[in-house]
């Protein structure tokens, strides 16, 4: 899935838009709607909920989906699972205009439908909590026959919240208290998220940290409905466990942080105290608590709980629940978290959420047509891809930006009176509370009296019972011992000689006056106990005028109490709706803010392209300084080497010129040294005329050489001459190549300064791009928020077990196994196959058992891909684990294995690759591909064609674990 380029911040050249539409994340504020004139029916909830975004939203919005994506979207959104192939095919060649709207109804209607929706409300209501005293099979029918009937939600919440596991509600209602244990703070908690969508659990020992309309006392109140609650297992033979109530008492409490303790009656968030009937405490019971007895108060808070909660007059139970089913349809609740309403939480459109509770309640609840107005909006309909060109807004919203600071200083102020006006009311109400501390503990100690005097009372009826039992039946036992001691004797005078029949007679009168002895004992006994019974009597009625006499003291203040309640209650919801359209004001503004700052910021970006520019072009310049002048150098050093190479050759001639000089002068010294030594042995030979005419030779070769001796010296002259100007030349080559370098490094370090201008250039682009990116992900965000934009949803991991199942052909597989089993087992007659209602009812029936033969496989699912049991499941993660179980798992890679003309089948018998791509995007990913998938999957089958149907199986493989397919877009 790829975006289009929609993110290129361009200034526009004009807005023509009227000032009058308020920005789309300014003007979800607060706004009264007003969709039609008096008198003229509403127009339909679809109409009312585009019309009010689009108000709201000046327009701003993405486009619309194509028929392929949308056909996917609504049939995992209604039955589970995407559409079949030859779904998509039909749908894609359908030219009717209203064949989205036939397609929604279709699914409405689907046989998975039901089936779909008792996941969804499963998964909702229990979190996919481990099933302990309902079975699965129990829940599940359950929740199905409820959405096959389409009940309303209402009637169905107020079966659970009101359900104890007994008569007249059907048992598996009573899971949702059993299997959490029936615990009363578990309770307090789920019950407060899920039908209230307020998690109160942080406000059990103190008012919340964090959310300022979480206080102690809201989980107190809603405490107070489950604190007599409790888990009760019947004795043999039925031994099945029941949700047992008994009744309650006031509750109190006491903040870790704040001294002073506080009592609280049941009370359910943003409405006053429950008033309960006054009874006194031998009033309380239909059934009375006692040993293997489950008790039966005669006023039970739970119904009157789920009465209150259901009836159609309670907003966050009415918002709660249509936010979640909106969630489910969008991909995230106008309240996001769904369990987090709270004032600094706001909804994203205010307007709408109250719209969506009213409607959802008018409708009496009714699920199944709210989805078919969701799904028939536009909103529902647009795609992933965010707005295109947003910065053509940023005029408008600069202008409206000062607007709304104006107004969110007024919000501000208007939510601080608010504040300062619920504190006045609120420590009012602590003042009242104060004042009737004492009374109501006289009330308490008055009715623990009567309760005592009650059980009293109770202990010498049932002994009083006891005794008159005894003497009932011993006196029945008399009476018939009378009328045998009477037969006897008159059959004995009859008999008078029967001395055994006289001796039976005897014993019969004496047993008989024995029996009537214990009589009249027991008599005189139950005498005694019916005036202690009297007494007790009395005394009930004692504690009771006392109970009345507290009452009667307690009764102006309770109902200064019940007034101060209200005032707060009113002056709490006035603070909550400032505080609320505060934080969507800040939050919208921080939005128009950054929208605004999209063409500053692409103007510093355009700036700094141009300093980057400059940059580039003074580096390409430094550079080419730099290569120019190491050119310079180069030929520098050519030039210095040749004047190097003289010189060295001066240096040699020189060097020459000084050996032949030594040379010349070492011979003339040899010379003049032979002439001496020659002019020695003349003298003493003076005839000698060889000596003679050597002496000659030598003084000749003497002059010879003093001759030319000047000769040397000269060349040694030129030779040194020459050296001189040689290195001359040389220091002169050096000191210019000197320069050159010097010159080169300076261009360097001109360059080293270019380059770090233009990184600095860069650094400076990239950090207003990254400027520009976040602020186009906080508008993403927020087009998010307000559903401009389709957020990613991923499959849940039912949807995605169903899914691949589906698209793999084994639900097929299955179907016509089951299918074919059925009509050898049990045929249709002919008349049968006429009959609507018994086609329907066998479509169910093999629904019900190919369910019952693949919803194993959903449990491997569900542990790798879902978060803790009891746990909110709407997060989405990716682990190891996964991978691991679509690499290797045998049941994920037996699914994509060929088979009963599945989609790896057709592929592999396919011979063209693009009708082979088509069919394996349109099967799996419910879309054509495009042509460069085409050109992917042509390349990757002719790549392999010996192994084929293992290649198929990959390509299988990775579009069922691509992102594309975990997510419904």
């Amino acid at each position: 899935m790829e975006r289009s380029d929609s993110w290129a911040v361009r200034q526009p050249q004009s807005i023509t838009l009227p000032r009058q539409l308020v920005f789309a994340i300014a003007l979800t504020i607060v706004w009264t709607p007003s969709f039609a004139a008096a008198g003229d029916p509403p127009a339909p909830l679809r109409e009312r909920i585009d019309q009010l975004l689009a108000e709201t939203s000046a327009g701003v919005s993405a486009p619309l989906v194509g028929d392929a994506e949308f056909l996917r979207r609504i049939s995992l959104d209604l039955i589970g699972v995407p559409p079949a192939v030859e779904e998509v095919r039909s749908f894609l060649a359908d030219q009717n205009p209203a064949k989205r709207e036939a397609a929604v109804d279709r699914l409405l209607n689907h046989p998975r439908y039901a089936r779909h929706m008792a996941e969804v409300f499963d998964v909702l209501l229990m979190e996919r909590r481990p099933y302990v005293n309902v079975t699965a099979d129990e829940w599940h029918q359950y929740l199905l026959k409820a959405f096959r009937e389409n009940r309303p939600y209402n009637e169905l919440a107020k079966e659970i919240l009101e359900a104890d596991g007994a008569e007249p509600h059907p048992r598996a209602a009573v899971r949702f208290y059993l299997d959490r244990q029936a615990d009363p703070n578990l309770l307090t908690r789920d019950v407060g998220r899920i039908f209230f969508g307020r998690d109160l659990q942080c406000a059990q020992c103190h008012d919340h940290p964090l959310v300022l309309d979480y206080l102690q006392a809201d989980y107190h109140g809603l405490l107070a409905f489950y604190s007599s609650g409790s888990a009760f297992v019947a004795p043999a033979p039925d031994g099945k466990t029941y949700y047992a109530e008994k009744a309650g008492d006031r509750l109190t409490f006491e903040s870790v942080f704040v001294e002073g303790k506080h009592t609280t009656g049941p009370k359910l968030l943003g409405l006053t105290a429950l008033e309960e009937p006054p009874l006194y405490p031998d009033e309380l019971y239909v059934v009375k608590p006692a040993e293997n007895v489950r008790p039966v108060p005669k006023f039970s808070r739970r119904a009157k709980l789920s009465e209150m909660s259901t009836n159609g007059t309670n907003r966050p139970f009415n918002e709660n629940i249509a936010n979640r089913l909106w969630a489910h349809m969008m991909g995230r609740g106008l309240v996001e978290p769904v369990d987090f309403h709270h004032s600094a939480n706001p909804p994203s459109n205010p307007a709408l959420m109250r719209l969506l509770g009213e409607e959802f309640a008018a409708s009496g609840f009714n699920v199944k047509s709210f989805w078919r107005e969701l799904a028939l909006t536009q909103v529902y309909q647009r795609s992933i891809d965010p707005p295109p060109d947003p910065a053509s807004f940023a005029p408008l919203a600069s202008s409206l930006a000062a607007e709304l600071e104006q107004r969110l200083q007024q919000v501000r102020s208007s939510a601080q009176a608010a504040d300062e006006e619920y504190d006045k009311v609120a420590a009012e109400c602590l003042r009242v509370e104060e004042a009737a501390a004492p009374v109501v503990t006289e009330l308490d100690q008055a009715t623990a009296a009567a309760a005592e005097t009650v059980t009293k009372f109770d202990e010498v009826s049932r002994q009083l019972e006891a005794t008159q039992t005894q003497f009932a039946a011993k006196t029945a036992v008399s009476q018939t011992l009378a009328d045998a001691v009477a037969k006897t004797q008159e059959v004995a005078k009859a008999l008078p000689d029967d001395q055994e029949l006289a001796a039976a007679a005897q014993k019969f009168a004496e047993r008989q006056q024995q029996i009537a002895a214990e009589v009249g004992t027991l008599a005189a006994d139950a005498e005694t106990k019916k005036a202690a019974v009297a007494a007790a009597e009395q005394l009930v009625t004692t504690t009771r005028l006392g109970i009345d006499a507290v009452r009667g003291k307690f009764a102006p203040l309770a109902e200064e109490m019940k007034q101060k309640d209200q005032l707060a209650s009113t002056a709490r919801a006035a603070r909550v709706e400032q505080e609320m359209l505060a934080a969507r004001l800040e939050q919208s503004l921080a939005a128009i803010k950054q929208l605004a700052a999209l063409p500053p910021i692409q103007e510093q970006i355009d700036a700094a392209g141009q300093n980057v520019a400059a940059a580039e072009s003074s580096v390409t310049a430094a550079a080419a300084a730099v290569e120019a002048q190491q050119a310079a150098i180069a030929v520098g050093e050519q030039a210095r080497a040749a004047v190097v190479a003289k010189a060295e050759q001066a240096t040699a001639a020189i060097a020459a010129a000084q050996a032949q000089q030594q040379r010349w002068n070492q011979l003339i010294a040899n010379v003049t040294a032979a002439i001496a030594e020659s002019e020695a042995a003349r003298q003493q030979l003076p005839d000698d005329a060889n000596l003679q005419q050597a002496a000659n030779s030598l003084s000749a070769k003497l002059a010879e050489l003093r001759a030319g001796e000047a000769v040397p010296q000269q060349q040694l002259a030129d030779a040194t001459a020459a050296g001189q100007l040689a290195q001359q030349e040389l220091a002169a080559a050096n000191l210019q190549q000197q320069a050159i370098v010097t010159e080169l490094s300076q261009r360097q370090q001109k360059l080293a300064e270019a380059q770090q201008q233009l990184e600095l250039a860069r650094l400076e682009v990239d950090q207003c791009r990254s400027q520009l990116n976040e602020s186009l992900e906080g508008l993403q965000t927020e087009w998010t928020k307000t559903f401009a934009m389709r957020p990613l949803k991923p499959l849940t991991p039912e949807q995605m077990c169903w899914s691949i199942l589906q698209v793999t052909g084994v639900y097929d597989r299955y179907l016509a196994a089951e299918q074919a089993e059925l009509d050898k087992s049990a045929p249709l007659a002919d008349a049968d196959k006429q009959d609507p209602a018994k086609v329907a009812a066998r479509e169910l029936e093999l629904q019900q058992r190919v369910y019952d033969k693949l919803k194993a496989n959903v449990g491997s699912f569900v542990s790798l891909y879902a978060p803790a049991a009891g746990q909110p499941q709407s997060d989405f993660f990716a682990s190891a684990n996964q991978a691991l179980f679509a690499a290797n798992g045998g049941e994920f890679n037996g699914w994509t294995a060929p088979a009963a003309a599945n989609v790896t089948e057709r592929v592999v018998q396919q011979t063209d690759p693009k009708a082979a791509a088509e069919d394996l995007y349109l099967t799996i990913l419910n879309r054509l591909p495009d042509e460069a998938e085409v050109a992917d999957v042509t390349q990757y089958l002719t790549a392999h064609p010996e192994q084929k149907a293992a290649t198929v199986q990959e390509l299988v493989w990775s579009l069922l674990t691509s992102a594309e397919f975990r997510f419904n877009h």
